[in-house]
């Protein structure tokens, strides 16, 4: 039985120490083992390599180290079952050097074993063999359990003596083992390409021929060898120019040519494997005592989903042990309900569970990627795409999407906010491709900031600021379990922060009537504050008496990132989901006579398939009112739409400031002109 998975996993697919399935420890946890045992030679199916030598590079060196050679080898045999790597690199900076001084090879203690094979040096043309000198230690590697993850990683730690700028290292290792998750599959990804060049690359991969695998290499299909029963495709050997990076593409999508092989035909093939995972035992007793009891006290399915969605959500902490089979396989909701804490999978199982109690038409777990996005779509499938379980329940011929782990979610079962995930694949008997995850954009702002600054006492006052904030909907949850629990003095003091920082010595920020309404899921807050010392003198005016307050029209607004403004080949990310509106009002004094340079008179108005933007600035009386309202309509831009996307928020940038200039002695009378600036 072959069991083998040579990509990166994720927190969810993790298969670690202990769970519902025992597994025996490796070898090397326990006592401390002893550092030879960690050196072996090289396997004998690699395919040796010979590196580039520095005379012959094509490519000048980047960031001060040259890439001589890049090998990698995956080779698919069981528990036998290995990946190779092997790097030779000219170190022609101190920052090479110090990069190069130690290696950090993070493992599986359950599953895998990593061995060094070697580490020399290569200085006035001799080797040295640095691991005789090198330290040596293998260590406990929990790097999320501020994050409530345990993980049970260790990290083989080698530190390299004596190494000098200008040495050639040339260093291999092996990570060995098979992953017990997926039977009878192969999987493997690699880059071909890096933001550095590469004088020669090889990479290769070989399986047991029964096991049928799809390859491709960017968009392109791959053939493969046959020998002896195995099956094999290599990419090289072949020198790789830098290949650059493209700034502000939608998540998972990159400018770097990848190579994909997989042996899961579609996304029914994934479905069918980890689907098993998720049937856990019937409900127990305390789960049906639950179930009775929400039922009881709430009389309509959609008053009982809520009522779960808050229970699993704030009552159930999450917790994620991802020892054994348990980063792959939940806990029966018997053991969720005994511990009152779990994981992703734990949650969406436990919320799967209540809503088939309570009636609902399906209801199933559903695995997304967090941090892929659409991108997920155009990749081959893969059980280790998915890094986060969530649940979809459908009900009287409506989608819905619930995610478990998050917290103080607002609102009604009717205006349930989605989770922002794109695709998911839903574990459903059929479930043969990815469902998309619509997310409705919304009508009323979800967030609204209203601030009125009074300088009608004149300039030799202060300016009394008052203002407004409101969160809706999503930007309510977020609110609700991020910035609520600091309190009060945690959001006075980013008020504070950030009007110091545009006006200067401001006193200090009052909170004035927090509200929180669940059920609409509207978060406000009043504040106030008064600006000590905002005004300054002209420096554009011919005479000393000319003061000038200036104020943004609108706190800075990220659309799409800014090193990203060029020809593209990648398509543009947008923040997806900004619905904001802000309002500033300016009150002067009594009988001002106030006039709008044209850039602030003339209002603005934009209409594309990314974002619809509103502004104007107007006059009121004594009182200068300026609006802005920007509404975001897409997640993301094709490449060749780019352009007019960046005209459009140039335009929006290009008036950000107002500024007022008024006489330092104010008469009864007095002219103010407003000018906008960016």
């Amino acid at each position: 039985m072959i069991r083998v998975l040579f990509s990166a996993i994720s927190s969810l697919f993790i298969v670690a120490a202990a769970s519902a399935q025992s597994v025996e420890p490796s070898p090397q946890q326990g006592a401390k083992a002893d550092p030879k045992s960690f050196i072996a030679s090289a396997p004998d199916w690699v395919d040796v390599q010979e590196a580039v030598s520095p005379a012959d590079a094509q490519f000048p060196a980047y960031r001060g180290k040259r890439r001589l050679l890049l090998d990698t080898q995956a080779h698919a045999d069981g528990e036998n079952s290995a990946t190779y790597y092997r790097r030779v690199d000219e170190l022609l900076s101190p920052r090479a050097v110090r990069d190069a001084g130690s290696m950090r090879l993070r493992y599986d203690p359950v599953y895998q074993s990593v061995r060094v094979h070697a580490f020399n040096i290569i200085r006035d043309g001799k080797t040295i063999d640095a691991l005789d000198e090198a330290y040596i230690e293998d260590m406990r590697d929990e790097k999320r359990l501020s994050s409530n993850i345990f993980e049970g990683r260790r990290v083989l730690y080698v530190r390299i003596e004596d190494l000098r700028q200008g040495d050639i290292v040339d260093y291999s290792y092996s990570f060995i083992g098979e992953n017990p998750a997926w039977p009878d599959t192969f999987s493997f990804r690699h880059s071909v390409n890096y933001t550095h060049p590469v004088e020669r690359i090889h990479v290769k991969a070989e399986w047991p021929s029964e096991i049928p695998v799809r390859l491709r290499l960017g968009n392109e299909a791959q053939t493969t060898e046959y020998e002896a029963g195995r099956t094999s495709f290599t990419f090289g050997p072949k020198a790789m120019p830098r290949q650059r990076a493209e700034m502000g593409a939608p998540r998972g999508y990159s400018a770097y040519k990848k190579l994909e092989i997989g042996s899961f035909e579609d996304w029914g093939a994934v479905n069918d494997i980890a689907r098993p995972y998720f049937e856990a035992p019937e409900n127990s007793v305390a789960f049906d005592a639950l179930a009775e009891k929400i039922m009881q006290e709430h009389a309509t399915f959609e008053d009982r989903m809520m009522a779960a969605i808050h229970f699993v959500q704030d009552d159930i902490r999450y917790q994620a042990i991802t020892l054994g089979l348990g980063g792959w396989v939940p806990n029966d909701p018997e053991t969720i309900l005994s511990r009152r804490f779990g994981d992703c999978k734990d949650k969406s199982l436990l919320l799967t569970r209540l809503a088939r109690a309570f009636g609902a038409d399906e209801a199933h777990v559903a695995l997304v990627n967090t941090r892929s996005g659409s991108y997920l779509k155009t990749v081959m499938p893969s059980p280790s795409r998915f890094n986060h379980a969530i649940t979809y329940i459908k009900h009287e011929g409506v989608d819905y999407w619930v995610d478990g782990t998050q917290s103080l979610m607002g609102g009604t079962w009717g205006e349930l906010v989605s989770p922002n995930y794109k695709y998911a694949l839903i574990l459903a008997p059929g479930q043969t491709a990815l469902s998309p995850m619509p997310i409705p954009m919304p009508e009323t702002p979800s967030m609204e900031v209203q601030s009125v600054y009074d300088a009608s006492r004149g300039s030799d006052y202060g300016v009394l600021v008052t203002g407004t904030a409101t969160f809706r909907s999503s930007y309510a949850n977020g609110a609700r379990s991020g910035i609520l629990p600091r309190g009060e003095d945690f959001i006075a003091e980013s008020i504070h922060k950030s009007m110091e920082n545009e006006f200067g010595e401001v006193e200090d920020v009052v909170i004035i009537n927090l509200r929180d309404d669940r059920e609409a899921n509207v978060i406000s807050y009043d504040w106030s504050t008064e600006l000590l010392d905002p005004f300054e003198l002209s420096l554009e005016a011919d005479e000393d008496n000319v003061l000038e307050f200036t104020y943004k029209l609108s706190p800075p607004l990220r659309i799409a990132s800014n090193w990203s403004r060029r020809n593209r080949a990648l398509p543009l990310d947008i923040y997806e989901g900004l619905n904001y509106r802000v309002k500033r009002t300016v009150i002067l004094p009594k009988g001002s006579d106030i006039e709008l340079d044209a850039v602030s008179a003339d209002p603005v108005t934009i209409r594309s398939g990314a974002l619809d933007y509103d502004r104007s600035v107007s006059i009121e009386d004594n009182r200068v009112v300026s609006e802005i309202h920007i509404r975001t309509k897409a997640d993301y831009v094709a490449a060749d739409d780019a352009k007019p996307v960046f005209r459009n928020i140039r335009k929006i940038e290009r008036v950000s400031d107002l500024t007022l200039n008024m006489p330092n002695d104010l008469p009864d009378t007095a002219k103010f002109e407003a000018t906008s600036s960016g």
